[in-house]
């Protein structure tokens, strides 16, 4: 089956409100990429939206349904190494919103009377009244939350607080593993203290229910093995907790240096980067002597880090054929992009319009290898 426009013609205007569907348009659909790259011919081919190279596979099907989830995100947080067994189902049962609070019983067809126990005044017991809105809990998180500078919305959600502190520092360092601890280890003393006044008759005053809070710190925070450096004031923070700040690994000193090819003229490297998924690449090229011949650099606006390895190749190629070179060794820290250039692994259908410009003139480079550590 061809591309038949008055059917392409219904489908983006009942797709899309208000488009104007003209000859330019349909010409451009009819020449993009997926056509001339995955119809090889006349007739149209069913793609898996879900992975980059158009098929599908149960990883990325999973990885779909795990992006639709919004629990997701605190699943890949609680089931961390350095959250104690205990903590993370405990948690795991919260977010999936099975703690045994009266509101969750009463679900169950079970007559019960909601009063709760933790309050002055008499509240309906919800997981997000018992782990935000009492006394208790409000107490722990304004200490808390001023301690580690975290910002508390007064009509913030459960779940937005808690999203605050897991994504607040990074989780290699000691402070983001402590802000991944310590929200869990909040509700987990809450619930404790709850239990305790419930089937027990004992209730704990504030400054009681905090020492119980600052042991699961100090404990915890003994099985802690940062990979990265924390932010300065964060010495601050370990004297009021009195936990003692971990030292964090040193990397050794490698030496990198530039080497020459005696079967090439020229030396050029090009890199590409994506940052919260803005895209920009350059690149420089050598003599094989040394001596420096030229630069580029070009920014891109949104894609990944493929996209940046990419257009820097395509970029750089462009540059030394305009600049009249020929005999080039081209070099990338990107493997993978060496391994396209050379046509040993298929490459993602996105990319191969690219591609396909990248093979057409790379008349100019005479050998491309994979450069780990770059001397430019």
């Amino acid at each position: 089956m061809g591309w038949d426009e008055l059917y392409l013609r219904d489908v983006l205007l009942s797709n899309f409100e208000g488009i104007v569907v003209d000859a330019d348009l349909l010409s451009e659909i009819r020449a993009s990429s997926l056509q001339c790259v995955r119809a090889q011919g006349t007739d149209d081919e069913r793609l898996w939206g879900g992975s980059l190279d158009g098929v599908f596979s149960i990883k990325s099907c999973y990885d779909m349904l795990c992006s639709h989830d919004d629990l997701w995100v605190f699943h890949s947080t609680f089931w961390d190494g350095f959250v104690p067994s205990k903590l993370g189902v405990f948690f795991w049962r919260l977010v999936q919103g099975v703690i045994l609070v009266n509101v969750v019983v009463q679900r169950c067809h079970i007559l019960l009377v909601s009063k709760y126990l933790c309050c002055v005044s008499v509240k309906i017991e919800t997981i997000s009244h018992l782990f935000l809105d009492i006394d208790l809990a409000r107490m722990l998180w304004s200490w808390l939350c001023l301690l580690f500078r975290i910002p508390w919305p007064w009509n913030s959600s459960l779940n937005h607080l808690l999203m605050l502190w897991f994504h607040a520092f990074s989780k290699r360092s000691q402070i983001g593993m402590l802000s991944v601890i310590i929200p869990i280890v909040v509700c987990w003393v809450i619930w404790l203290e709850l239990n305790d006044r419930r089937f027990k008759s004992i209730s704990h005053d504030d400054w009681f229910v905090k020492r119980k809070v600052l042991k699961w710190i100090t404990d915890l925070n003994g099985t802690l093995i940062p990979k990265k450096k924390s932010v300065g004031w964060f010495g601050e923070v370990c004297s009021s907790l009195f936990i003692s700040l971990s030292p964090t690994p040193s990397k050794s000193i490698c030496l990198v240096t530039w080497r020459g090819d005696d079967l090439s003229d020229f030396i050029p490297n090009t890199d590409g980067a994506s940052v919260d998924d803005l895209v920009a690449e350059g690149g420089v090229i050598h003599s094989s002597n040394g001596s420096l011949l030229g630069a580029f650099y070009s920014f891109y606006g949104e894609g990944s880090n493929n996209v940046a390895e990419t257009r820097a190749i395509l970029d750089g190629i462009r540059f030394y054929d305009r600049l009249g070179f020929f005999n080039v060794l081209l070099q990338s820290d990107s493997a993978l992009v060496i391994r396209w250039f050379q046509g040993n692994c298929s490459i993602p259908w996105h990319l191969a319009r690219y591609w396909q410009e990248i093979h057409h003139v790379s008349s100019v480079v005479s050998s491309a290898t994979n450069v780990y550590r770059q001397a430019n």
